[in-house]
């Protein structure tokens, strides 16, 4: 849930909960997995006054997929080039010993 302000206030139904217990107490429902980090749950995101946040972009490029073989593609498009050229001759060949 969020205050007026939009703030996070930590009083959100979290996942992992089953309910209140008998005293209204949420922890004591809560998973083993979730109980472990009920103190730092309601936590609002911490922002660094160091370091401005990274854009989207800058993320994404960071988990995108990279060459890790420089100049390996285009050797596999030359030999494709290459193959196919063969393939296109060997075809005229044929084609001429026909007629």
């Amino acid at each position: 849930m969020s205050d007026e302000k939009g703030k996070n206030t930590g009083r959100g139904v979290m996942a992992g909960t089953t309910g209140r217990n008998a005293a209204g107490d949420r922890t004591g429902d809560l998973t083993p997995e979730v109980r472990r980090y009920a103190d730092i749950i309601g936590l609002s995101h911490p922002v660094s006054v160091k370091h401005r946040q990274m854009s989207m972009s800058d993320r994404a490029a960071q988990f995108s997929p990279f060459a890790a073989l420089t100049g390996y593609g285009d050797m596999i498009d030359n030999t494709a080039d290459a193959y196919e050229d063969q393939v296109a001759h060997e075809i005229l060949l044929e084609a001429t010993e026909e007629i």
